[in-house]
């Protein structure tokens, strides 16, 4: 979850230029809220950034920042932990080296992409209206933190998991494929051959560690763990074994695109030079039409997905403009 990197991408890209009065074009929701929240009263909530996750930056960030301000103002959501994930990475930024290095410049690497991702996203951070605070990963598995503890114990235990228990092998072996097979797609053609023996170790490696920043987080007391996706499923299987009677809450929130204030306005919301129906009876069917197809349309794919998507929805407004257009002649 934490390490599912995305294309680094600036969200506006990918969708329409709805946002001509200066207000967000996405908002977040918690997923099943209208009955999940309703016994929150004051939490402490852990957010993870998987660096790179276009999803949980820009403008898309600051749609989790305002609903998180709803909850606050709501009594709700107390405190806000912000979990950055860049020394994750240590286990894979080496890939795109052209020439080799020690694992110290790999761990100082993937340690910037934090303060990449803060520099990015400090004007959404300020809008937060309840506290707040920054938590690097390795603060976790360095036990700088004094909610993060016995990280190599931990890690020795998960390691002996997956020697022993084929079930949770299985899980981590099925995700370490996953992991390779972006490596290649992303890495191919590169100057620098991958080894895909030294893919699998890294994979392996940063799989079992988020396993054991599973079982960290869960410690620390956190009532709710909070991403943008599903939990892996061995990160389940880890929690389900370790804390069986008391498991880590988890609640994902989704991101949808807002309804654009001025949905008749084809032409200026989606530059797409589509032809408005004529007739009144026509513009209110097309309307309509538009309004259901946008209301809320669910953008949890990568960026290449949000393309695509977007595109397919343009391109039924087009057919539905032409519609429209022959009906009011």
């Amino acid at each position: 979850m934490f390490s599912n990197e995305r294309k680094n991408e600036n969200s506006n890209g990918n969708t329409w230029n709805g946002n001509s009065h200066g207000k967000n074009t996405f908002r977040a929701k918690f997923k099943g809220s209208s009955t999940l929240t309703q016994s929150w009263k004051e939490i402490t909530l852990l957010v993870g950034i998987s660096i790179g996750n276009p999803l949980l930056q820009n403008e898309k960030f600051e749609a989790f920042v305002d609903l998180v301000n709803v909850y606050g103002e709501e009594k709700k959501i107390k405190k806000l932990d912000i979990l950055l994930t860049g020394y994750l990475h240590r286990h894979y930024v080496h890939l795109s080296w052209t020439e080799s290095g020690s694992s110290a410049k790999a761990s100082e690497e993937a340690k910037a992409l934090d303060q990449e991702w803060l520099n990015q996203n400090k004007s959404y951070l300020k809008k937060l209206k309840i506290p707040f605070a920054i938590i690097h990963w390795e603060d976790q598995v360095l036990g700088n933190h004094k909610n993060f503890i016995g990280f190599d114990e931990l890690y020795k235990s998960i390691k002996r998991d997956y020697e022993k228990d084929a079930t949770f092998r299985s899980l981590v072996n099925d995700y370490v494929g996953e992991y390779i097979d972006r490596k290649i797609r992303k890495y191919v053609g590169e100057s620098n051959p991958l080894d895909v023996v030294q893919l699998r170790e890294s994979g392996l490696n940063y799989v079992l560690e988020e396993c054991v920043a599973y079982i960290q987080i869960k410690y620390a007391g956190y009532d709710y763990l909070a991403y943008p996706g599903h939990m892996p499923h061995q990160g389940k299987h880890v929690l389900d074994k370790y804390f069986e009677n008391d498991p880590l809450h988890y609640v994902r929130y989704v991101l949808m695109v807002k309804l654009p204030p001025r949905v008749l306005n084809v032409e200026e919301n989606l530059e797409t030079g589509i032809e408005r129906p004529k007739s009144r009876k026509a513009t209110q069917k097309f309307r309509t039409k538009v309004f259901a197809v946008l209301k809320s349309v669910p953008i949890q794919w990568d960026g290449d997905a949000e393309k695509r998507i977007l595109e397919g929805i343009k391109s039924l407004l087009e057919e539905m403009a032409v519609s429209g257009s022959q009906s009011g002649n």
